[in-house]
């Protein structure tokens, strides 16, 4: 009989996340590079087609996740189904994916995951956190009808869009509207949505509505199907807090009217979709390539302000654009550069099949990134659908010209050869722009070039008659939001609790475990444990086996109302070898002053290292009422003037927390009337 074991967890931390409802604070869009990664995400997926269409098992929709340097724990929750809420652990830099209809137990109405009211608070919204930052898209499929996004984080600076999309569809006798939706991400929201065209419910172009959403919920204004040339783009979108906004159209041939050209009296049409960037992140400076196909791609381009300038390969092009006007290009087989006096916002509408014979490729919808604000260092994922991987999936890239020799895919070169060569310099560069052929999966996009020469890249799909394309996500330069792991076999679990009520730790057990030998089952078991609201603890496995292992580790924990929480899964290994690791043994303090507080009090705290730090007040019920600071802090004392007003009288806590350096200080607050 082999000896009990002690084992410490110290290379992989899982920071458990069990909640069905928690905000993180926000990632914020930067002045130079804009971020997409973000620990806190709403998704809708838009109508696509309509409900009574196709109900055949072809249709889905999926969020797609990628880690971003630090292992991460992922929930997502749905207001309206509670069954789908899940928890996902992800490695640094690994991906996973989560299809909303993978639960035959939910009783969806026709379009699984799709909202299908309009201009009525419905919660039908995908609310996804994570414990350290990631990327996250969404695609959402059915037959013949696609398109997948880039879902933009939470960000508190941000409360005004301008919406893309495309007129209504009257072909063959199926009306389908210009659309957009709107997503919450805090209670008591007030959003005021002004459509550039008359909607499905009969308000008038230019006329205002307001909608109180609370967190997960959201709203959907269609057009009116039934109007022909009715297009929304353009319409204004502001909030007096944190909002995701989404826009496309419900399925549409492109251009509008579109006919194959063979007389064979029918079009090709599809859903499009894209995540809008608040106006504050619109840029004066871009590179567009197509999808390369001589029947060309639309590129659509809408102003922030009056009298916009617009140029178009180094020519104005047209009359000068007031705010929320918009004015459509098409681009061919060579990229063009477009340039504005004033932010503006481009998306790229790829055309339809172009015949029906030659059915690959259909239109999607991709807003593209400015190039003042581009990243280098990118992570994208290519769709394993089969009907994508029988036919073409790429990404365009667009580079400073003198750098498209230091550009990587997965640690290997670009060749430079593959790059074409713009003509006309822009904002004092010169860029080149390629189209690179993709393999199904995650991929790293990598650029060794000064921070200030970023890329901007598109991702896209073509299949029979069908199309995906996204605007993909940058991430923070190296060092900014990523947290390093300890190293070693790993040796403790840090387990917290972000729910509103206590969480009981029932077990953990150990699957698949093995060795250099031979493939064991082996049951371990953490002892049962309760953690109050907000707390965290270390918690250690004992062992009957001895040796080297690894595998898989699944945690289980319920709550006084719920029992049916879905478990965790990570990964792990333990080493008998190795010495008895412990956490580094850190030092930091936190105050604040005034407390008790009326309106407003000075955080000060100090951390013993460089570390990604977090600042977080929370409420008696441990949820989140002010984001004070996320990011990378250096050594040594910082401090912040929060605004306290509009929060209720009591007693609140205030969290510093930089997990890896083990810090986690609370000091609690009183609020005064």
């Amino acid at each position: 009989m082999q000896p009990s074991c002690r084992f410490f967890f110290v290379k992989h931390i899982l920071r458990v996340l069990i909640a069905w409802v928690a905000l993180f604070s926000p990632s914020v869009f930067k002045a130079q590079t804009v971020v997409n990664s973000g620990t806190d995400f709403m998704i809708i997926f838009m109508q696509n087609e309509s409900p009574s269409y196709d109900l055949s098992s072809s249709q889905y929709q999926e969020i797609f996740l990628i880690s971003t340097g630090d292992t991460a724990t992922v929930t997502i929750t749905c207001k309206s189904y509670s069954l789908l809420n899940r928890v996902l652990y992800l490695e640094a830099n690994r991906a996973d994916t989560f299809r909303v209809t993978s639960d035959q137990l939910i009783n969806f109405p026709t379009q699984d995951g799709i909202m299908n009211s309009d201009e009525v608070p419905d919660s039908m919204v995908f609310h996804v956190v994570s414990t350290s930052p990631i990327l996250c898209y969404g695609m959402s499929s059915k037959l013949f009808t696609a398109d997948c996004f880039l879902a933009l984080p939470r960000s508190n600076e941000a409360s005004e869009y301008r919406t893309v999309n495309f007129p209504n569809s009257m072909l063959v006798s199926q009306e389908k509207p210009s659309e957009f939706a709107v997503a919450s991400f805090d209670d008591n929201d007030t959003v005021i949505i002004t459509p550039a065209a008359q909607t499905l419910s009969g308000t008038a172009k230019g006329i205002s509505s307001k909608y109180i959403l609370n967190a997960g919920e959201g709203v959907q204004i269609q057009s009116d199907p039934m109007i022909p040339g009715l297009d929304l783009t353009g319409s204004l979108v502001k909030s007096s807090k944190s909002i995701a906004v989404y826009s496309g159209h419900s399925r549409v041939e492109v251009p509008v009217g579109f006919m194959f050209p063979d007389n064979s009296g029918t079009t090709s049409r599809d859903h499009i979709a894209d995540a809008m960037p608040p106006i504050t992140s619109w840029g004066k400076y871009f590179v567009v390539q197509g999808t390369r196909r001589p029947i060309g791609d639309i590129i659509r381009i809408i102003s922030s302000m009056n009298n916009t300038v617009i140029k178009v390969n180094g020519m104005v092009w047209g009359e000068p654009l007031n705010a929320g006007e918009f004015r459509d290009e098409v681009v061919g087989t060579d990229p063009l550069s477009i340039e504005g006096s004033y932010p503006i916002l481009v998306g790229l509408i790829a055309h339809s099949a172009e015949s029906s014979t030659n059915r690959i490729g259909d239109p999607f919808l991709a807003i593209i990134h400015p190039l003042e604000r581009g990243s280098n260092d990118y992570a994208y994922f290519i769709s394993p659908d089969p009907i994508f991987l029988s036919d073409q999936q790429f990404i365009n890239i667009v580079t400073e010209q003198s750098g498209k020799d230091k550009i990587f895919i997965d640690g290997s070169p670009i060749p430079a050869s593959f790059f074409t060569d713009l003509p006309d310099m822009m904002n004092g560069r010169r860029y080149s722009a390629a189209t690179i052929a993709q393999s199904p999966g995650a991929h790293r996009l990598t650029s060794q070039n000064p921070p200030e020469y970023g890329m901007s890249v598109v991702a896209f799909g073509m299949g029979d008659v069908v199309g995906y394309g996204y605007g993909v996500g940058a991430l923070p330069p190296k060092g900014i939001a990523s947290a390093t792991p300890l190293g070693g076999c790993p040796g403790a679990i840090i387990v917290k609790n972000i729910l509103t009520e206590p969480v009981t730790i029932d077990s953990a057990k150990l699957l698949y475990l093995s060795d250099e030998r031979t493939k064991v089952n082996i049951a371990d078991w953490v002892t049962k444990d309760t953690l109050a609201i907000g707390k965290e603890k270390v918690f250690f496995f004992q062992s009957t086996y001895s040796g080297n292992i690894s595998g898989t580790a699944r945690m289980y924990y319920h709550t006084p109302t719920r029992s049916d929480l879905a478990s965790v899964d990570f990964l792990f290994c333990l080493s008998t070898q190795s010495d008895v690791a412990t956490r580094q043994s850190t030092h930091a303090t936190l105050e604040n002053f005034p407390n008790p507080v009326l309106d407003k009090t000075t955080i000060r705290f100090s951390i013993p290292a460089s570390a990604y730090t977090s600042i977080r007040i929370y409420d008696v019920l441990g949820r989140v009422v002010r984001n004070v600071s996320e990011g990378y802090m250096n050594e040594g004392s910082h401090s912040f003037e929060v605004t306290l007003t509009g929060l209720g009288a009591g007693n609140y806590s205030i969290q510093l927390q930089a997990t890896e350096i083990g810090v986690s200080e609370h000091r609690q607050i009183i609020v005064t009337n």
